[in-house]
């Protein structure tokens, strides 16, 4: 049996799916919605029907996000899923990334073969600069990710360099 890692707060992650599968519903029924109204022969049937596979999507992202991993290896489900086995894996490693222009604390599947992958349901927002009053809530979370990487780690034997503030 495979365990499963996230960030998400328990109460949130709830939240996040029952949202998800709302959305899921909402993509089946603007799917039959925009069917039905193509063959009366509306625009807005050709809207809806061409709209549901974005809603399906992001209720499946909502739904499934999450990192999996056994001793044969490692799987996140997020808006760009990955797959390795242990044998592949050389390291896991906490870095910071850029999204944009949000800095993000994101732990990084290396390969053996020199490639490596983001664990995004894993990552964390690091701001430039962090209010005094959240510094031990972001302190706080940054040990949780780390903690969780830890497990991970040992789950599939591998270790790897955690991310350091400078």
């Amino acid at each position: 049996m495979a365990n499963s890692f996230t960030m998400r707060r328990r109460k949130r992650e709830v939240l996040l799916r029952i949202c998800g599968v709302i959305d899921l519903c909402a993509g089946v029924i603007l799917f039959l919605l925009g069917l039905a109204l193509m063959a009366v022969g509306t625009w807005q049937g050709i809207v809806a029907f061409l709209c549901f596979p974005l809603v399906l999507w992001a209720g499946t992202l909502m739904t499934w996000s999450r990192v999996y991993a056994n001793p044969q290896g490692i799987v996140t489900t997020s808006n760009r899923p990955h797959r390795a086995k242990r044998n592949d894996i050389a390291a896991i490693d906490i870095r910071r990334s850029d999204f944009g222009q949000i800095k993000q604390v994101v732990p990084f599947v290396r390969l053996k073969n020199g490639k490596s992958f983001k664990l995004l349901p894993l990552c964390l927002s690091s701001g430039q600069s962090v209010a005094p009053q959240f510094r031990d809530q972001r302190r706080e979370m940054l040990d949780r990710q780390l903690k969780l990487v830890e497990e991970l780690r040992s789950v599939l034997g591998v270790g790897g360099s955690n991310y350091s503030e400078d």
